[in-house]
């Protein structure tokens, strides 16, 4: 599938979500892309090595650069929520995603409210509602760790509708990238799976070293699946991954953590953790 017939098939919120073999060719970094909303917290410590700069924004969209100079995401970070059905068709409630050609009232998702302790800090909880009425997204950015350079996102997702949910996938997508100020447009990038994390390093810097980013399921007792799509401009999948070996590795695509989420009775709620870590 293409773009644009994502966008034909989020209008009728009724689509199927593939994700592809985790293998695929080599392929440059692409670059940043403006964020999809204001951002709502944001904090940023140290300086050369220790840097860390995390952004949130009001949609729930992620920047995350560490060390100096390095871009782990560029606001191509992501989440979308799918429903299976009875035949294995994955119909689209609700994403927010950079996906191009999609237009931003297309995403499946009502108004955001923000709550924060402190204006403009974290810990930052923003929660939306999909179109239909039936399920509400709650997130819940907690403080980052300056020490360990990371940052967790707990997602919440609630029945608010009349009926029992079933099939229910959340997915996370980093499309993460690594902009070099010295080499921009020569950043090549590799990847690795383990069943609950997905590493992708670049190793193009002029001084030989490595930068990259791990992003993990928290929630082990969750179904899970960890994988790189193949194919950056087509993240959202809700599907289930081939399963890779730790020690397989890839040049390109995008990681993605998809959680198959439990039934829902009217009133039930699940919650999973998300966590973006320096490499």
């Amino acid at each position: 599938m293409r773009l644009t017939v994502w966008r034909l098939a989020l209008a009728g919120l009724a689509s199927a979500a593939l994700i592809m073999p985790a293998s695929v060719p080599t392929a440059a970094s692409p670059g940043p892309r403006d964020p999809s909303s204001p951002i709502v917290a944001e904090q940023t410590t140290g300086g050369g090595a220790s840097f860390m700069r995390v952004a949130i924004t009001r949609h729930g969209n992620l920047w995350f650069a560490s060390p100096k100079g390095v871009a782990l995401t560029s606001f191509d970070e992501g989440y979308a929520l799918c429903r299976r059905d009875e035949v294995g068709e994955d119909t689209a409630y609700a994403y927010d995603l950079p996906l191009e050609d999609v237009d931003p009232g297309d995403v499946g998702l009502g108004p955001v409210t923000v709550t924060q302790p402190t204006p403009g800090a974290f810990p930052v909880t923003i929660r939306r509602k999909t179109l239909d009425g039936t399920i509400r997204l709650t997130q819940t950015w907690a403080l980052p760790d300056t020490t360990e350079k990371d940052v967790t996102v707990t997602m919440t997702v609630r029945n608010v509708g009349p009926s029992t949910l079933e099939g229910l996938r959340l997915m996370r997508s980093a499309d993460s990238h690594s902009d070099y100020a010295d080499a921009p447009d020569s950043t090549f990038f590799r990847g690795a799976t383990t069943a609950d994390s997905v590493f992708q390093w670049w190793d193009a810097d002029t001084d030989g070293t490595a930068n990259g980013l791990v992003m993990t399921a928290r929630t082990v007792g969750v179904p899970h699946e960890a994988g790189l799509s193949s194919d950056v401009d087509l993240a959202l999948y809700c599907g289930g991954f081939s399963e890779m070996e730790p020690s397989d590795l890839s040049s390109g695509g995008s990681p993605q953590i998809v959680y198959r989420l439990p039934s829902l009775r009217p009133g039930a709620e699940v919650s999973v953790a998300f966590t973006y870590r320096r490499l």
